[in-house]
């Protein structure tokens, strides 16, 4: 019996890994400590316009799913991930590796930095998560040892490893997005990757996977993690950061609507400067701040109700936010746009114009299709969607003139012509 029992102890001490077993690396230890706190988004997003033979309108509508990465930073169920993984989604499931938590949860996006292309997501659940550790980019050293979690592909929770092949970087796409000081690694990023984290051997989140050059092979790049606990704290977690844009602004900390955005969701709903915000949804908000948190986790469109008081007496209103890139795109040039598809190309068409915008000072019109942009001897942009053209507004001061061209289909034969119907003008960012 007793030599049973010895038999039986050594298999187990034989199969149990212990940091004594040559198999279990660093890379396992990190991927064990880690994947926990790692997510798979998925996120649908309208496809934008087409023109349809078949439809009486001439055109129709269609709905894409892409996927992405996230990490949790927070154990309410906080979520770090880029920007153009959720941005524009009408609805996002967020889902861990199945080994730690099969359930597929639904979340919203809490806030965009679309220059930055950082976003908030915020899981819908009562529970606690597990978080990654943050440590620091700062003291990153060019040949040291990575490792990347994410879903490339559709390959959910696939690891890969690498070193730290260059740091600094500066990295533009296709005239749109412009991302500085990356970290370079040689570590697989493929689509999917986005928003996952970047680890060092101690298992401390040290950046986030953002962007792969596709004209150089094995050449991934990430957001430093000093970068993005700075853009948490200054933009993601701030009230002007919220997804939901309401076209209303607050009198500093008290719950009084000092200014509202001419035919946005507030103006639209009727609300009127001086109106001061008793309720959310039913509950109640003692301050300006408490709104703004209250207000973030609401998804696009989703009908929001406010308890309201004017002159003393009492009233409730329904308020039916926008995007944050629509709100973006309102403020700084007075319009928001769709995706049109003309031939086999992408393009943004204007969808309204602000009465009292930079848009109607120039003439635009809904229908116009945006083509091209440019501040002064830039080479032009062609901004091919909403965050895109967001994020690159976003990088210029108040008052600065934008020349744009853009497309009219003045005969109405659901043809451009680039000699007859295409307009230039010069655009002021407000």
């Amino acid at each position: 019996m007793l030599e049973l029992l010895l038999c039986a102890a050594l298999a187990f001490f034989q199969t149990t890994p212990d940091a004594t077993n040559p198999r279990i690396t660093p890379e396992v230890l990190v991927v064990r400590s880690a994947s926990p706190s790692v997510v798979y988004i998925e996120a649908a997003k309208p496809g934008g316009w087409y023109i349809d033979p078949t439809s009486t309108r001439g055109l129709s509508s269609r709905t894409v799913v892409t996927g992405g990465s996230g990490v949790v930073i927070e154990k309410s169920g906080y979520i770090v991930t880029n920007s153009h993984v959720v941005s524009g989604a009408t609805k996002v499931h967020v889902q861990f590796a199945p080994q730690y938590d099969e359930t597929v949860y639904e979340a919203d996006v809490v806030s965009e930095v679309p220059s930055e292309d950082l976003a908030l997501v915020k899981i819908r659940g009562g529970k606690e998560f597990p978080v990654a550790t943050l440590g620091t980019s700062s003291d990153l050293m060019i040949g040291e040892r990575v490792i990347v979690i994410g879903n490339p592909l559709r390959q959910n929770f696939s690891v890969s490893s690498g070193i730290i092949a260059g740091l600094h970087r500066d990295l533009a796409l296709a005239g749109e997005l412009h991302f500085p000081d990356l970290i370079q690694t040689d570590a697989s990023i493929n689509p999917g990757n986005s928003g996952g984290p970047v680890l060092n051997v101690l298992g401390e989140m040290i950046g986030m996977a953002t962007v792969v050059d596709q004209g150089a092979e094995n050449m991934g790049f990430a957001i430093p993690i000093d970068r993005i606990k700075e853009v948490l704290q200054d933009e993601l977690l701030a009230p002007s950061s919220a997804r939901t844009y309401l076209g209303l602004e607050l009198a500093g900390e008290t719950l009084d609507i000092a200014r509202i955005t001419p035919k946005s969701p507030a103006d639209e709903a009727g609300l009127l400067v001086g109106d001061r915000v008793v309720a959310l949804n039913g509950e109640r908000v003692a301050s300006a701040k408490e709104f703004h948190l209250k207000r973030l986790p609401l998804r696009a469109q989703v009908p929001i109700g406010l308890s309201m008081e004017r002159n003393g007496r009492a009233f409730d209103v329904v308020v039916r936010g926008w995007t944050k890139i629509d709100g973006i795109l309102y403020e700084r040039a007075g319009i928001t746009t769709d995706r049109i598809v003309l031939g086999r190309y992408p393009f943004l068409s204007v969808r309204r114009v602000c009465p009292d915008g930079p848009a109607a000072a120039l003439g635009l019109q809904p229908d116009d299709i945006v083509e091209a942009l440019r501040v002064g001897d830039a080479r032009p942009v062609y901004a091919s969607s909403g965050v895109a053209l967001a994020a690159w507004l976003s990088q210029f001061p108040t008052g600065t003139s934008v020349e744009i061209d853009v497309l009219r289909d003045d005969n109405h034969d659901r043809k451009f012509s680039q000699s007859d119907e295409l307009y230039k003008g010069v655009l002021v960012l407000r």
